[in-house]
């Protein structure tokens, strides 16, 4: 709650549409909780893959921020209205990164139920 009380001092950046702090909070938590407990982590520059952007899938970890364009030349992405339910097909991925990623969706999707948070 202090951050969000700090404004004036944020850098310009958090106030973008797609940068906004409203889901940074979450992280700037996580990484002010583990300062408090003591808890301390490992960080690689190999640590993930972002979908949209890498293309080979070293990292155990898939980030899926951007938008991802198809080879049938249509997209998706997680902020599309309807991104909870109409999942495309895996072999649409252009790549091995992309592939797993709609994988991923579609398994949650099949096994937890369409949503479009």
């Amino acid at each position: 709650e202090a951050i969000r009380r700090d404004k004036p001092t944020w850098d310009p950046a958090w106030n973008h549409e797609r940068f906004a702090l409203s889901w940074t909070t979450e992280m700037y938590g996580y990484i002010f909780a583990c300062a408090q407990l003591g808890i301390r982590h490992f960080v690689s520059d190999r640590g993930q893959e972002i979908a949209g952007f890498n293309s080979v899938l070293r990292a155990p970890i898939v980030h899926y921020s951007l938008k991802l364009e198809l080879k049938d030349k249509k997209s998706w992405h997680k902020y599309y209205e309807d991104a909870g339910t109409n999942i495309p097909d895996p072999s649409l991925g252009k790549n091995e990164v992309q592939t797993r990623v709609l994988a991923a969706f579609r398994e949650a999707r099949d096994r937890c139920g369409p949503t479009n948070h």
